[in-house]
């Protein structure tokens, strides 16, 4: 794994830790390591019930999900099937939201 040269919370510089998870996992896998939190192709396997079990209830309940959903404030991509499909990132859009909503900023 990635050793990160610090001695104390003072020396830690965490720009200089990135850059040394790109180069190990460039060096480890030939190529550089990916989350795909906003990758669009993986719409298809996150749909609304996959959303819904990440969120509800201890985010929204399940009627404000489906208003949230229909308001068009998230970000969503057709499937094959016709149904929205949703990113990695949503769940944390949808927190951010509520946040916003709770403070009366949206």
């Amino acid at each position: 794994m990635i050793e990160t040269g610090t001695n104390s919370p003072q020396s830690f510089k965490p720009f200089a830790f990135l850059d040394d998870m790109y180069n190990w996992s460039t060096a480890e896998f030939g190529y550089p390591m990916e989350f795909h939190l906003f990758d669009d192709r993986l719409a298809e396997a996150l749909d609304l019930s996959w959303l819904r079990e990440q969120v509800c209830p201890h985010l929204v309940s399940d009627d404000e999900l489906e208003k949230i959903v229909e308001s068009g404030v998230l970000k969503s991509c057709a499937t094959q099937g016709g149904s929205p499909g949703f990113l990695l990132y949503t769940p944390e859009q949808i927190k951010t939201y509520e946040e916003l909503r709770a403070l009366q900023r949206y």
